[in-house]
């Protein structure tokens, strides 16, 4: 009985985050702050690299999905880039996720 428990917890936990993100994805005004964003990184893209850096490492360490700020940075960066982008941030993403986990928090 614990078992089938669990898989519908399951279950109801990700038609959740479906819903959640659905709602947050249909919201015309966090898409037009999307865009004003990717537009602030092309006009700065130094900058855009440091922010997706702290965003993406803030996001693998609180362990939500990140999949739409690393769309972000494909998009608006060049292959190349947006890879050692997403190489340096997850990585530090998961050193962070390690130190925080042997440290006993």
């Amino acid at each position: 009985m614990s078992k089938l428990k669990d898989k519908v917890l399951g279950l109801a936990a990700f038609a959740m985050v479906i819903i959640v993100g659905m709602a947050i994805t249909s919201n015309p005004t966090l898409k037009s702050k999307a865009a004003e964003f990717a537009f602030f990184m092309r006009q700065n893209p130094i900058l855009g690299i440091v922010l997706h850096a702290g965003f993406s490492t803030a996001i693998t360490v609180s362990g939500v999905p990140f999949s739409l700020v690393d769309l972000g940075a494909a998009w608006v960066y060049g292959f190349t880039a947006s890879m050692g982008m997403l190489l340096f941030s997850k990585t530090l993403g998961s050193i962070l996720c390690f130190v925080v986990a042997r440290s006993g928090f």
